[in-house]
């Protein structure tokens, strides 16, 4: 069940994600019986290209053989661009030649998660940040703000980019940071005053 959800998710991202690769890339976790450490926290590096010699020295130290890096961070506004991308690659090959860890690119959910944002939320925010997400109505899955698109356009990126590192896969977090509650679909229906059927389908 949990195999058949993992393909049914990345063929609603990309529709070019083969059986196949997803078989390769389970195997290549699971082959042996030493276990796979993986460091997923807030407390790495917020973005790839914050990576620095420091960094990777420290990582090669710790007994774990993957790190989550952030592509960008959950309350990121900036749209990708090609400076961006070129830099991204850039920083890939750098890496590749001075660690041997795994470097996952991390995605939020929470990029495309918005509405009336919570005083404590604010206070954390930028001014531009505050003006996208609270434009979000709700969860974009219509794209009316283009908030969905663009993660779209960062997940094919992050898995390109894992692929070039040569690492395992992707993190990708559900967590919707801004708006708490927005899952449960009576909210999100009255953000987008869609009938439950639309929601559903959508």
């Amino acid at each position: 069940m949990k195999k058949k959800l993992i393909q049914t998710l990345l063929f609603i991202f990309l529709g070019i994600i083969s059986i196949a690769e997803i078989s390769a890339l389970e195997n290549s976790l699971e082959q042996g019986n030493k276990p796979y450490l993986l460091l997923v926290t807030f407390y790495t590096k917020h973005s790839f290209l914050a990576i620095d010699d420091a960094w990777l020295t420290e990582i090669n130290k710790t007994p774990y053989d993957g790190i989550a890096v952030m592509l960008t961070g959950p309350y990121n506004t900036d749209l990708i661009t090609g400076t961006f991308k070129n830099r991204i690659h850039n920083k890939i090959k750098e890496i590749k030649q001075k660690t041997n860890k795994d470097i996952w690119p991390w995605l939020f959910f929470n990029r495309f998660i918005g509405g009336e944002l919570k005083p404590n939320r604010r206070k954390h925010m930028s001014s531009a940040a505050i003006s996208h997400f609270g434009s979000i109505p709700g969860i974009d899955i219509y794209d009316q703000t283009g908030a969905l698109s663009d993660f779209k356009h960062q997940f094919r990126m992050a898995l390109r980019f894992s692929k070039k590192m040569g690492s395992p896969g992707i993190v990708v977090d559900p967590e919707a940071y801004n708006i708490y509650g927005v899952y449960h679909k009576t909210k999100n229906l009255e953000k987008l005053m869609q009938q439950p059927s639309n929601i559903i389908q959508a």
